[in-house]
């Protein structure tokens, strides 16, 4: 048999952006991988540090947290973004927000769009995560803007890239999601073949005045795609332009660039790549082709993998526990400060119930509306009705305090509840 100490000595230390200090205590570094599960999707796992004197005497001791927080609430920010080298890998695919209440102890994950127009920087909100790079400071860029458009403190936040998520799930042999309802997605992209011109190709030719009114171009040396009978498809607008497909002419010319997704109404057993595929499809049909419902297969998803991290076949694998301590430190990045580790830990040993909640554009009055005029660079956007997000604000408010007076009613027994009637 394998004891902890031997098991967790075993761990690596892990991609958390501080500086590293040796001998952690084990079961230090078991609580926190934990943490990871249990924080409703906060991918956290320690580094090679060991937590100070006086954050260990406070948890002993079951002292107050130390974490920071706004209103009786601690707010975190979770990113997953694709990663890798391919265009668009540091642009956020999945943004959601866990606010935890320290009363009540229960969790509300907010997510949001990621085509959500912020007008401030000219861009969409999956793009500011990039942004922040450039100035070195990515997580703490993309959660304070967050904040100011929520309405929220959010002092912590953490990024996970999505080979992280299909490894992790792959290693604790796939999770059950329950799929709501069947669909299809005939335009899921393949790995690699982003650019691929499938039975076509470019070329630059001579346009004379006839091709040119035809196309409805200029005339010249232009570029333009050949089907397989070298019959024109499209053409740049004009010479010296490149080409630039838009996703319908994508979809219409590029079929071996997608593939076909098929997902049945039920409970389904997902491996890591499948899983990846169901929160990250975004044509899917019978209602599922939007960034709102792609956000609660997503909070679906993260569910389905807290309960098989909790289930008694993960945690009682030692052998399993390592492996995914390391898979975990290749994908995540964080900027929660070390020292506060062990008050994560006490705060999830307490955690409750979670309520999912989804910024959309449902209803007679939506909280989102696609615009119908506004300079957007040609992208589909996301904005609330006259750029006001105060709705927005109010709505998580609102959420937040359902969730309280949901405890409150919960807590009240048979005869306290028949004396309130009174």
């Amino acid at each position: 048999m394998i004891r902890s100490g031997q098991i967790m000595s075993k761990l690596k230390p892990l991609n958390l952006k501080q500086k590293e200090l040796p001998h952690v205590s084990p079961w230090f570094k078991l609580g926190a991988l934990i943490l990871i599960f249990l924080g409703i999707g906060v991918f956290l796992l320690t580094g090679g540090d060991k937590p100070n004197r006086s954050s260990v005497f406070n948890y002993v001791l079951g002292r107050e947290t130390t974490l920071e927080e706004d209103q009786g609430r601690i707010n975190i920010l979770l990113l997953g973004m694709a990663g890798g080298r391919h265009d668009g890998a540091t642009l956020t695919d999945t943004i959601m927000v866990a606010s935890y209440d320290l009363k009540t102890k229960k969790a509300v994950l907010v997510s949001l769009p990621r085509d959500l127009w912020i007008s401030k920087h000219q861009a969409k909100v999956n793009t500011l995560y990039q942004t922040g790079l450039s100035s070195g400071e990515g997580l703490k860029f993309v959660r304070e803007e967050i904040g100011q458009i929520l309405g929220l403190k959010i002092p912590y936040a953490v990024r996970v890239d999505f080979a992280g998520f299909v490894q992790v799930v792959d290693l604790m042999e796939g999770i059950d999601i329950e799929v709501t309802r069947s669909f299809d997605d005939y335009f899921y992209p393949l790995e690699g073949k982003e650019n691929d011109l499938c039975e076509y190709k470019e070329e630059e030719i001579e346009i004379d005045e006839e091709k040119a009114k035809k196309l409805n171009i200029k005339t010249g040396k232009v570029k333009v795609l050949l089907d397989k009978e070298e019959k024109i498809a499209t053409a740049a607008a004009e010479p010296g332009k490149s080409l630039v497909y838009s996703d319908d002419q994508a979809k219409t010319f590029f079929l071996c660039r997608f593939e076909h997704l098929t997902f049945k109404k039920g409970m389904t057993h997902m491996d890591g790549a499948l899983a990846l595929k169901f929160v990250r499809s975004r044509h899917g049909l019978n209602g599922e082709g939007s960034d709102f419902a792609r956000s609660k297969r997503q909070q679906q998803a993260l569910q389905a993998f807290k309960n098989k991290v909790l289930s008694f076949q993960t945690l009682f694998d030692a052998g399993k526990i390592v492996e995914l301590g390391r898979t975990f430190g290749r994908s995540v990045e964080s900027d929660i400060p070390q020292t506060q580790y062990l008050d994560f830990i006490k705060l999830v040993q307490k955690m409750g119930s979670t309520k999912s909640v989804v910024i959309d554009g449902s209803g007679t009055s939506p909280l989102l509306i696609t615009p119908t005029e506004g300079n957007f660079g040609g992208a589909w956007v996301l904005l609330p009705p006259e750029d006001d997000f105060s709705r927005i604000q109010q709505f998580i408010k609102d959420s937040f305090l359902e969730e309280i007076e949901a405890t409150q009613s919960a807590n009240i027994s048979p005869t306290q509840s028949e004396s309130l009637k009174r």
